[in-house]
């Protein structure tokens, strides 16, 4: 049913491997991916474009659905030989996992819990296929605020947060190699590289974090029992959504959101004043969403639902 878009990526792909780089591997994301048939045919489209050779497809798993459903997402594209075939071919696996909306939606706590669940199925489904000879790539996209997924500790607390010390262990534990991937976004993340001296720091911190070699939690409870950390998921996540579908909180995102902030990014539109007082949540973006909720001093998307569920 694809009429232009993806066509027209791809072809402009062609044009980069032809024209500009052609050693270069070209990542394509494909966003709000929902079956498997979608990364299939992306791959045929790649082939007929002649890009195949150098085009990493990478589903996002951002939404809650999305994330819930991941781990099965993959393991049903491993059933597949063309697609095995394809990744061996290019020697990884690349996927993107996003922590802006899904906060939105389900708050960050439970995203974070979430996510870090959907890294470690991948390896799993990987090992039970014993395909170990590629590289995972995982692009953990988020922003430089709490709630988007940043994290206000020191760089080592940072990188453990996007990717677990659990989650790293596992990879190892499987014989996977992991290459995951992180992002200093807008203005708050260009701080950090704003000096050369601040700059070298950074990648100082980068660079340590990347040689650790974590070790799993033996007696932390959370891991070991999973009805436990299935309830406390459960519970943040049921709050949030209750949140999500509370009226006063519609009327006060779309009352405040689009009078209290500068314009934010592209689909300024969609984005922001856009946003309509039926449904503000979700009609807002991500990131105003998150900034008015931090204007008001009301970080509920952030640590909200973790009372209850305690």
């Amino acid at each position: 049913q694809e009429q232009m878009t993806a066509r027209r990526q791809l072809m402009l792909c062609a044009q980069f491997l032809k024209h500009i780089d052609a050693d270069s591997p070209l990542r394509f994301l494909i966003a709000e991916v929902e079956a498997p048939a979608t990364i299939m045919g992306a791959i045929y489209l790649a082939r007929l474009y002649g890009v195949d050779h150098r085009l990493d497809i990478s589903p996002l798993f951002e939404t809650p659905d999305a994330i819930e459903r991941g781990g099965r997402f993959i393991e049903r594209l491993l059933e597949e030989e063309e697609f095995v075939e394809y990744i061996r071919k290019r020697g990884r696996l690349c996927v993107q996992c996003g922590f802006s909306d899904s906060g939105r939606f389900m708050g960050q706590i439970a995203a974070d819990l979430g996510i870090e669940r959907l890294h470690i199925l991948v390896s799993r489904a990987l090992a039970a296929k014993d395909i170990r000879n590629i590289e995972v790539v995982v692009f953990n996209t988020h922003g430089e605020s709490m709630g988007r997924g940043g994290h206000s500790g020191n760089f080592d607390a940072r990188f453990d947060h996007l990717m677990t010390p659990w989650a790293r262990a596992r990879f190892r534990r499987d014989g996977v190699r992991l290459n995951a991937e992180s992002s200093f976004q807008g203005g708050d993340g260009f701080m950090h590289f704003q000096t050369p001296e601040l700059a070298e720091a950074t990648m100082r911190a980068v660079f340590r974090w990347s040689r650790q070699t974590p070790e799993r939690a033996e007696n932390d409870r959370y891991y070991n029992d999973i009805n436990f950390s299935w309830d406390m998921y459960r519970a943040i996540k049921g709050w949030q959504e209750q949140l999500f579908d509370n009226p006063n909180y519609q009327s006060a995102l779309a009352a405040f959101a689009p009078n209290l902030l500068p314009s934010t990014g592209s689909r300024k539109t969609r984005r922001q004043s856009g946003a309509s007082t039926i449904d503000a949540a979700r009609s807002l973006r991500a990131i105003p969403h998150n900034a008015i909720l931090q204007q008001l001093a009301a970080p509920a998307n952030v640590v909200g639902g973790m009372g209850s569920a305690a």
